[in-house]
């Protein structure tokens, strides 16, 4: 049984409850809000501006809004149509963060008109990993900050407005589908190894495997892997 290092034990409970608080909400709140997503590479910055919505029960879609002049989007589709966005799976996130890094609350502030708690996550050698701004009234992560290993932001979303929606508010013809419905167990897994795919449990970096959801398109079916060293996600 592997061994928590011993930094772990000063993440604080405090800590550990807001983010399963906030792990729940992305699923279980509806909202809807306007979110800037930036990432930097090489003091080059890439940002886009989209609309995000989020229906119990469904996975989140994502409408880009904004995006540069050159067309290079980052990740997120450069056309109008909504992009489904699957959930990720709440329990193996947070055993990753929580084993790779010290969680602590780093005081209160405001995003998008709302009061948030901010949790911090550091590397064993004490630098900045990551920031999460929690809002108060739901738990939603209203902005998030990834570090890299020199201490700048990596990647970053803030919401610029964000409205907590009663259930089924949402408009029926905005009520997509899950773009990938059924979720694959170990037994399920292991037949797909079986017929030669390549499931890996782990990815080079730390990625281990958390979720595994099978969709289909007009081409067929379609296999969606998603790994995550705890702060980032392939």
């Amino acid at each position: 049984m592997p061994v928590a290092p011993s930094w772990a034990v000063q993440a604080t409970p405090k800590a550990i409850a807001l983010l399963e608080r906030a792990l729940l909400a992305a699923r279980l709140t509806p909202y809807s809000g306007i979110q800037f997503m930036t990432s930097w590479n090489d003091d080059a910055a890439e940002s886009v501006v989209v609309h995000v919505e989020h229906v119990v029960g469904q996975d989140s879609v994502v409408e880009l809004l904004e995006a540069p002049a050159d067309g290079d989007v980052g990740g997120v589709p450069s056309s109008s149509v909504p992009m489904a966005v699957p959930s990720t799976a709440d329990g193996g996130l947070l055993a990753l963060i929580s084993a790779r890094y010290r969680l602590t609350v780093a005081g209160v502030d405001r995003v998008a008109g709302r009061t948030t708690r901010i949790v911090e996550a550091r590397r064993p050698d004490g630098s900045l990993a990551a920031r999460w701004w929690l809002d108060t009234m739901t738990g939603l992560v209203l902005r998030h900050e990834v570090m890299d290993g020199r201490g700048r932001i990596a990647r970053a979303a803030v919401f610029l407005s964000v409205q907590i929606r009663p259930a089924n508010s949402f408009p029926v013809a905005r009520m997509l589908p899950p773009a990938w419905n059924e979720v694959l167990g170990g037994a399920d897994l292991g037949r797909w190894r079986g017929a030669g795919y390549a499931i890996l449990d782990r990815l080079p970096g730390g990625f281990a495997l958390l979720t595994a959801r099978l969709g289909s398109s007009a081409g067929g079916e379609l296999l969606h892997l998603g790994y995550s060293d705890g702060l980032s996600s392939v």
